[in-house]
């Protein structure tokens, strides 16, 4: 990176009409390697090993990788991808946890390793041509970002009945915002961005450890399916579940307190 030039700030505006931005290490890495060649920083990257002291946090390496943007060739931006690559294939497990806390073993790991280095690279290859917001949230937490393509990709590709309407995230990380209102009945008060963003992914978690059919009713109930209907046309969760809609009121109480006792805070039931 050039030496003169100023770490451009993010673009993505969240709901709430404020700026994303870096956490404040990241921003101070940044600015700290200014002007150090790509050699010793690609030394750095290749480090793995988060105690090290010249370890590089992924949102640096992205963030690098996105500036090559602006070179003439391409051979800097291969070198950078194949660590990211690297570091994204490490943060893919070779087993998922499943419905009601159960180890799934994942037969074909690949496919999940690809289905998410897929998305990103579609991103960053959006990214070279035009400015890609949906990137930002590489340069605020890798980590999360990762994990929940990770849990998208899983439901996508090994859910054994597709769901009426997938409660995924799309390939930047973001919850989409259809279903951002209908989460929000979970949500503590006063909390920072960092503790809404950490939050978010938490809550998501919860949902997808919860037993299948309360699995089901939560994301059919976000979905916007009523309980029961008069019309005998209107799809309803008791019908598509096959329970009473007594019993699926229990459930929906069950499913709360799962969540509830998963993320430690209190919710107020519907």
């Amino acid at each position: 990176m050039n030496s003169a030039m100023e770490i451009p700030p993010l673009r993505k505006v969240k709901q709430d009409g404020q700026l994303y931005r870096r956490r404040q290490p990241i921003e101070t890495m940044l600015a700290e390697l200014v002007g150090v060649s790509f050699e010793v920083f690609g030394e750095r990257a290749r480090i793995l090993d988060r105690r090290s002291p010249d370890y590089l946090p992924s949102e640096v390496l992205v963030h690098w990788i996105r500036q090559t943007r602006h070179h003439k060739s391409d051979a800097q931006f291969n070198v950078l991808y194949s660590l990211l690559e690297q570091r994204i294939r490490h943060a893919c497990p070779t087993k998922e946890i499943g419905a009601g806390g159960v180890d799934v073993e994942v037969g074909t790991y690949a496919d999940l390793q690809e289905h998410v280095l897929e998305r990103v690279v579609k991103l960053l290859l959006r990214d070279r041509s035009s400015y890609e917001e949906k990137l930002d949230i590489y340069e605020v937490v890798f980590d999360r970002a990762v994990a929940k393509l990770r849990f998208s990709a899983f439901r996508s590709i090994f859910a054994k009945e597709n769901p009426l309407t997938p409660l995924e995230y799309d390939e930047s990380g973001d919850v989409k915002s259809e279903v951002e209102e209908s989460l929000n009945r979970y949500q503590s008060a006063s909390m920072t961005p960092e503790e809404e963003l950490t939050y978010r992914f938490q809550l998501r978690v919860a949902i997808d450890s919860l037993p299948k059919d309360e699995r089901r009713l939560i994301d059919m109930e976000e979905a916007g399916y009523p309980d029961q209907s008069e019309d005998p046309e209107v799809q309803t969760i008791a019908k598509l579940i096959g329970r009473t809609p007594k019993t699926i009121r229990a459930m929906r109480k069950r499913a709360y307190q799962r969540i509830r006792e998963r993320l430690c805070i209190e919710v107020q039931d519907d």
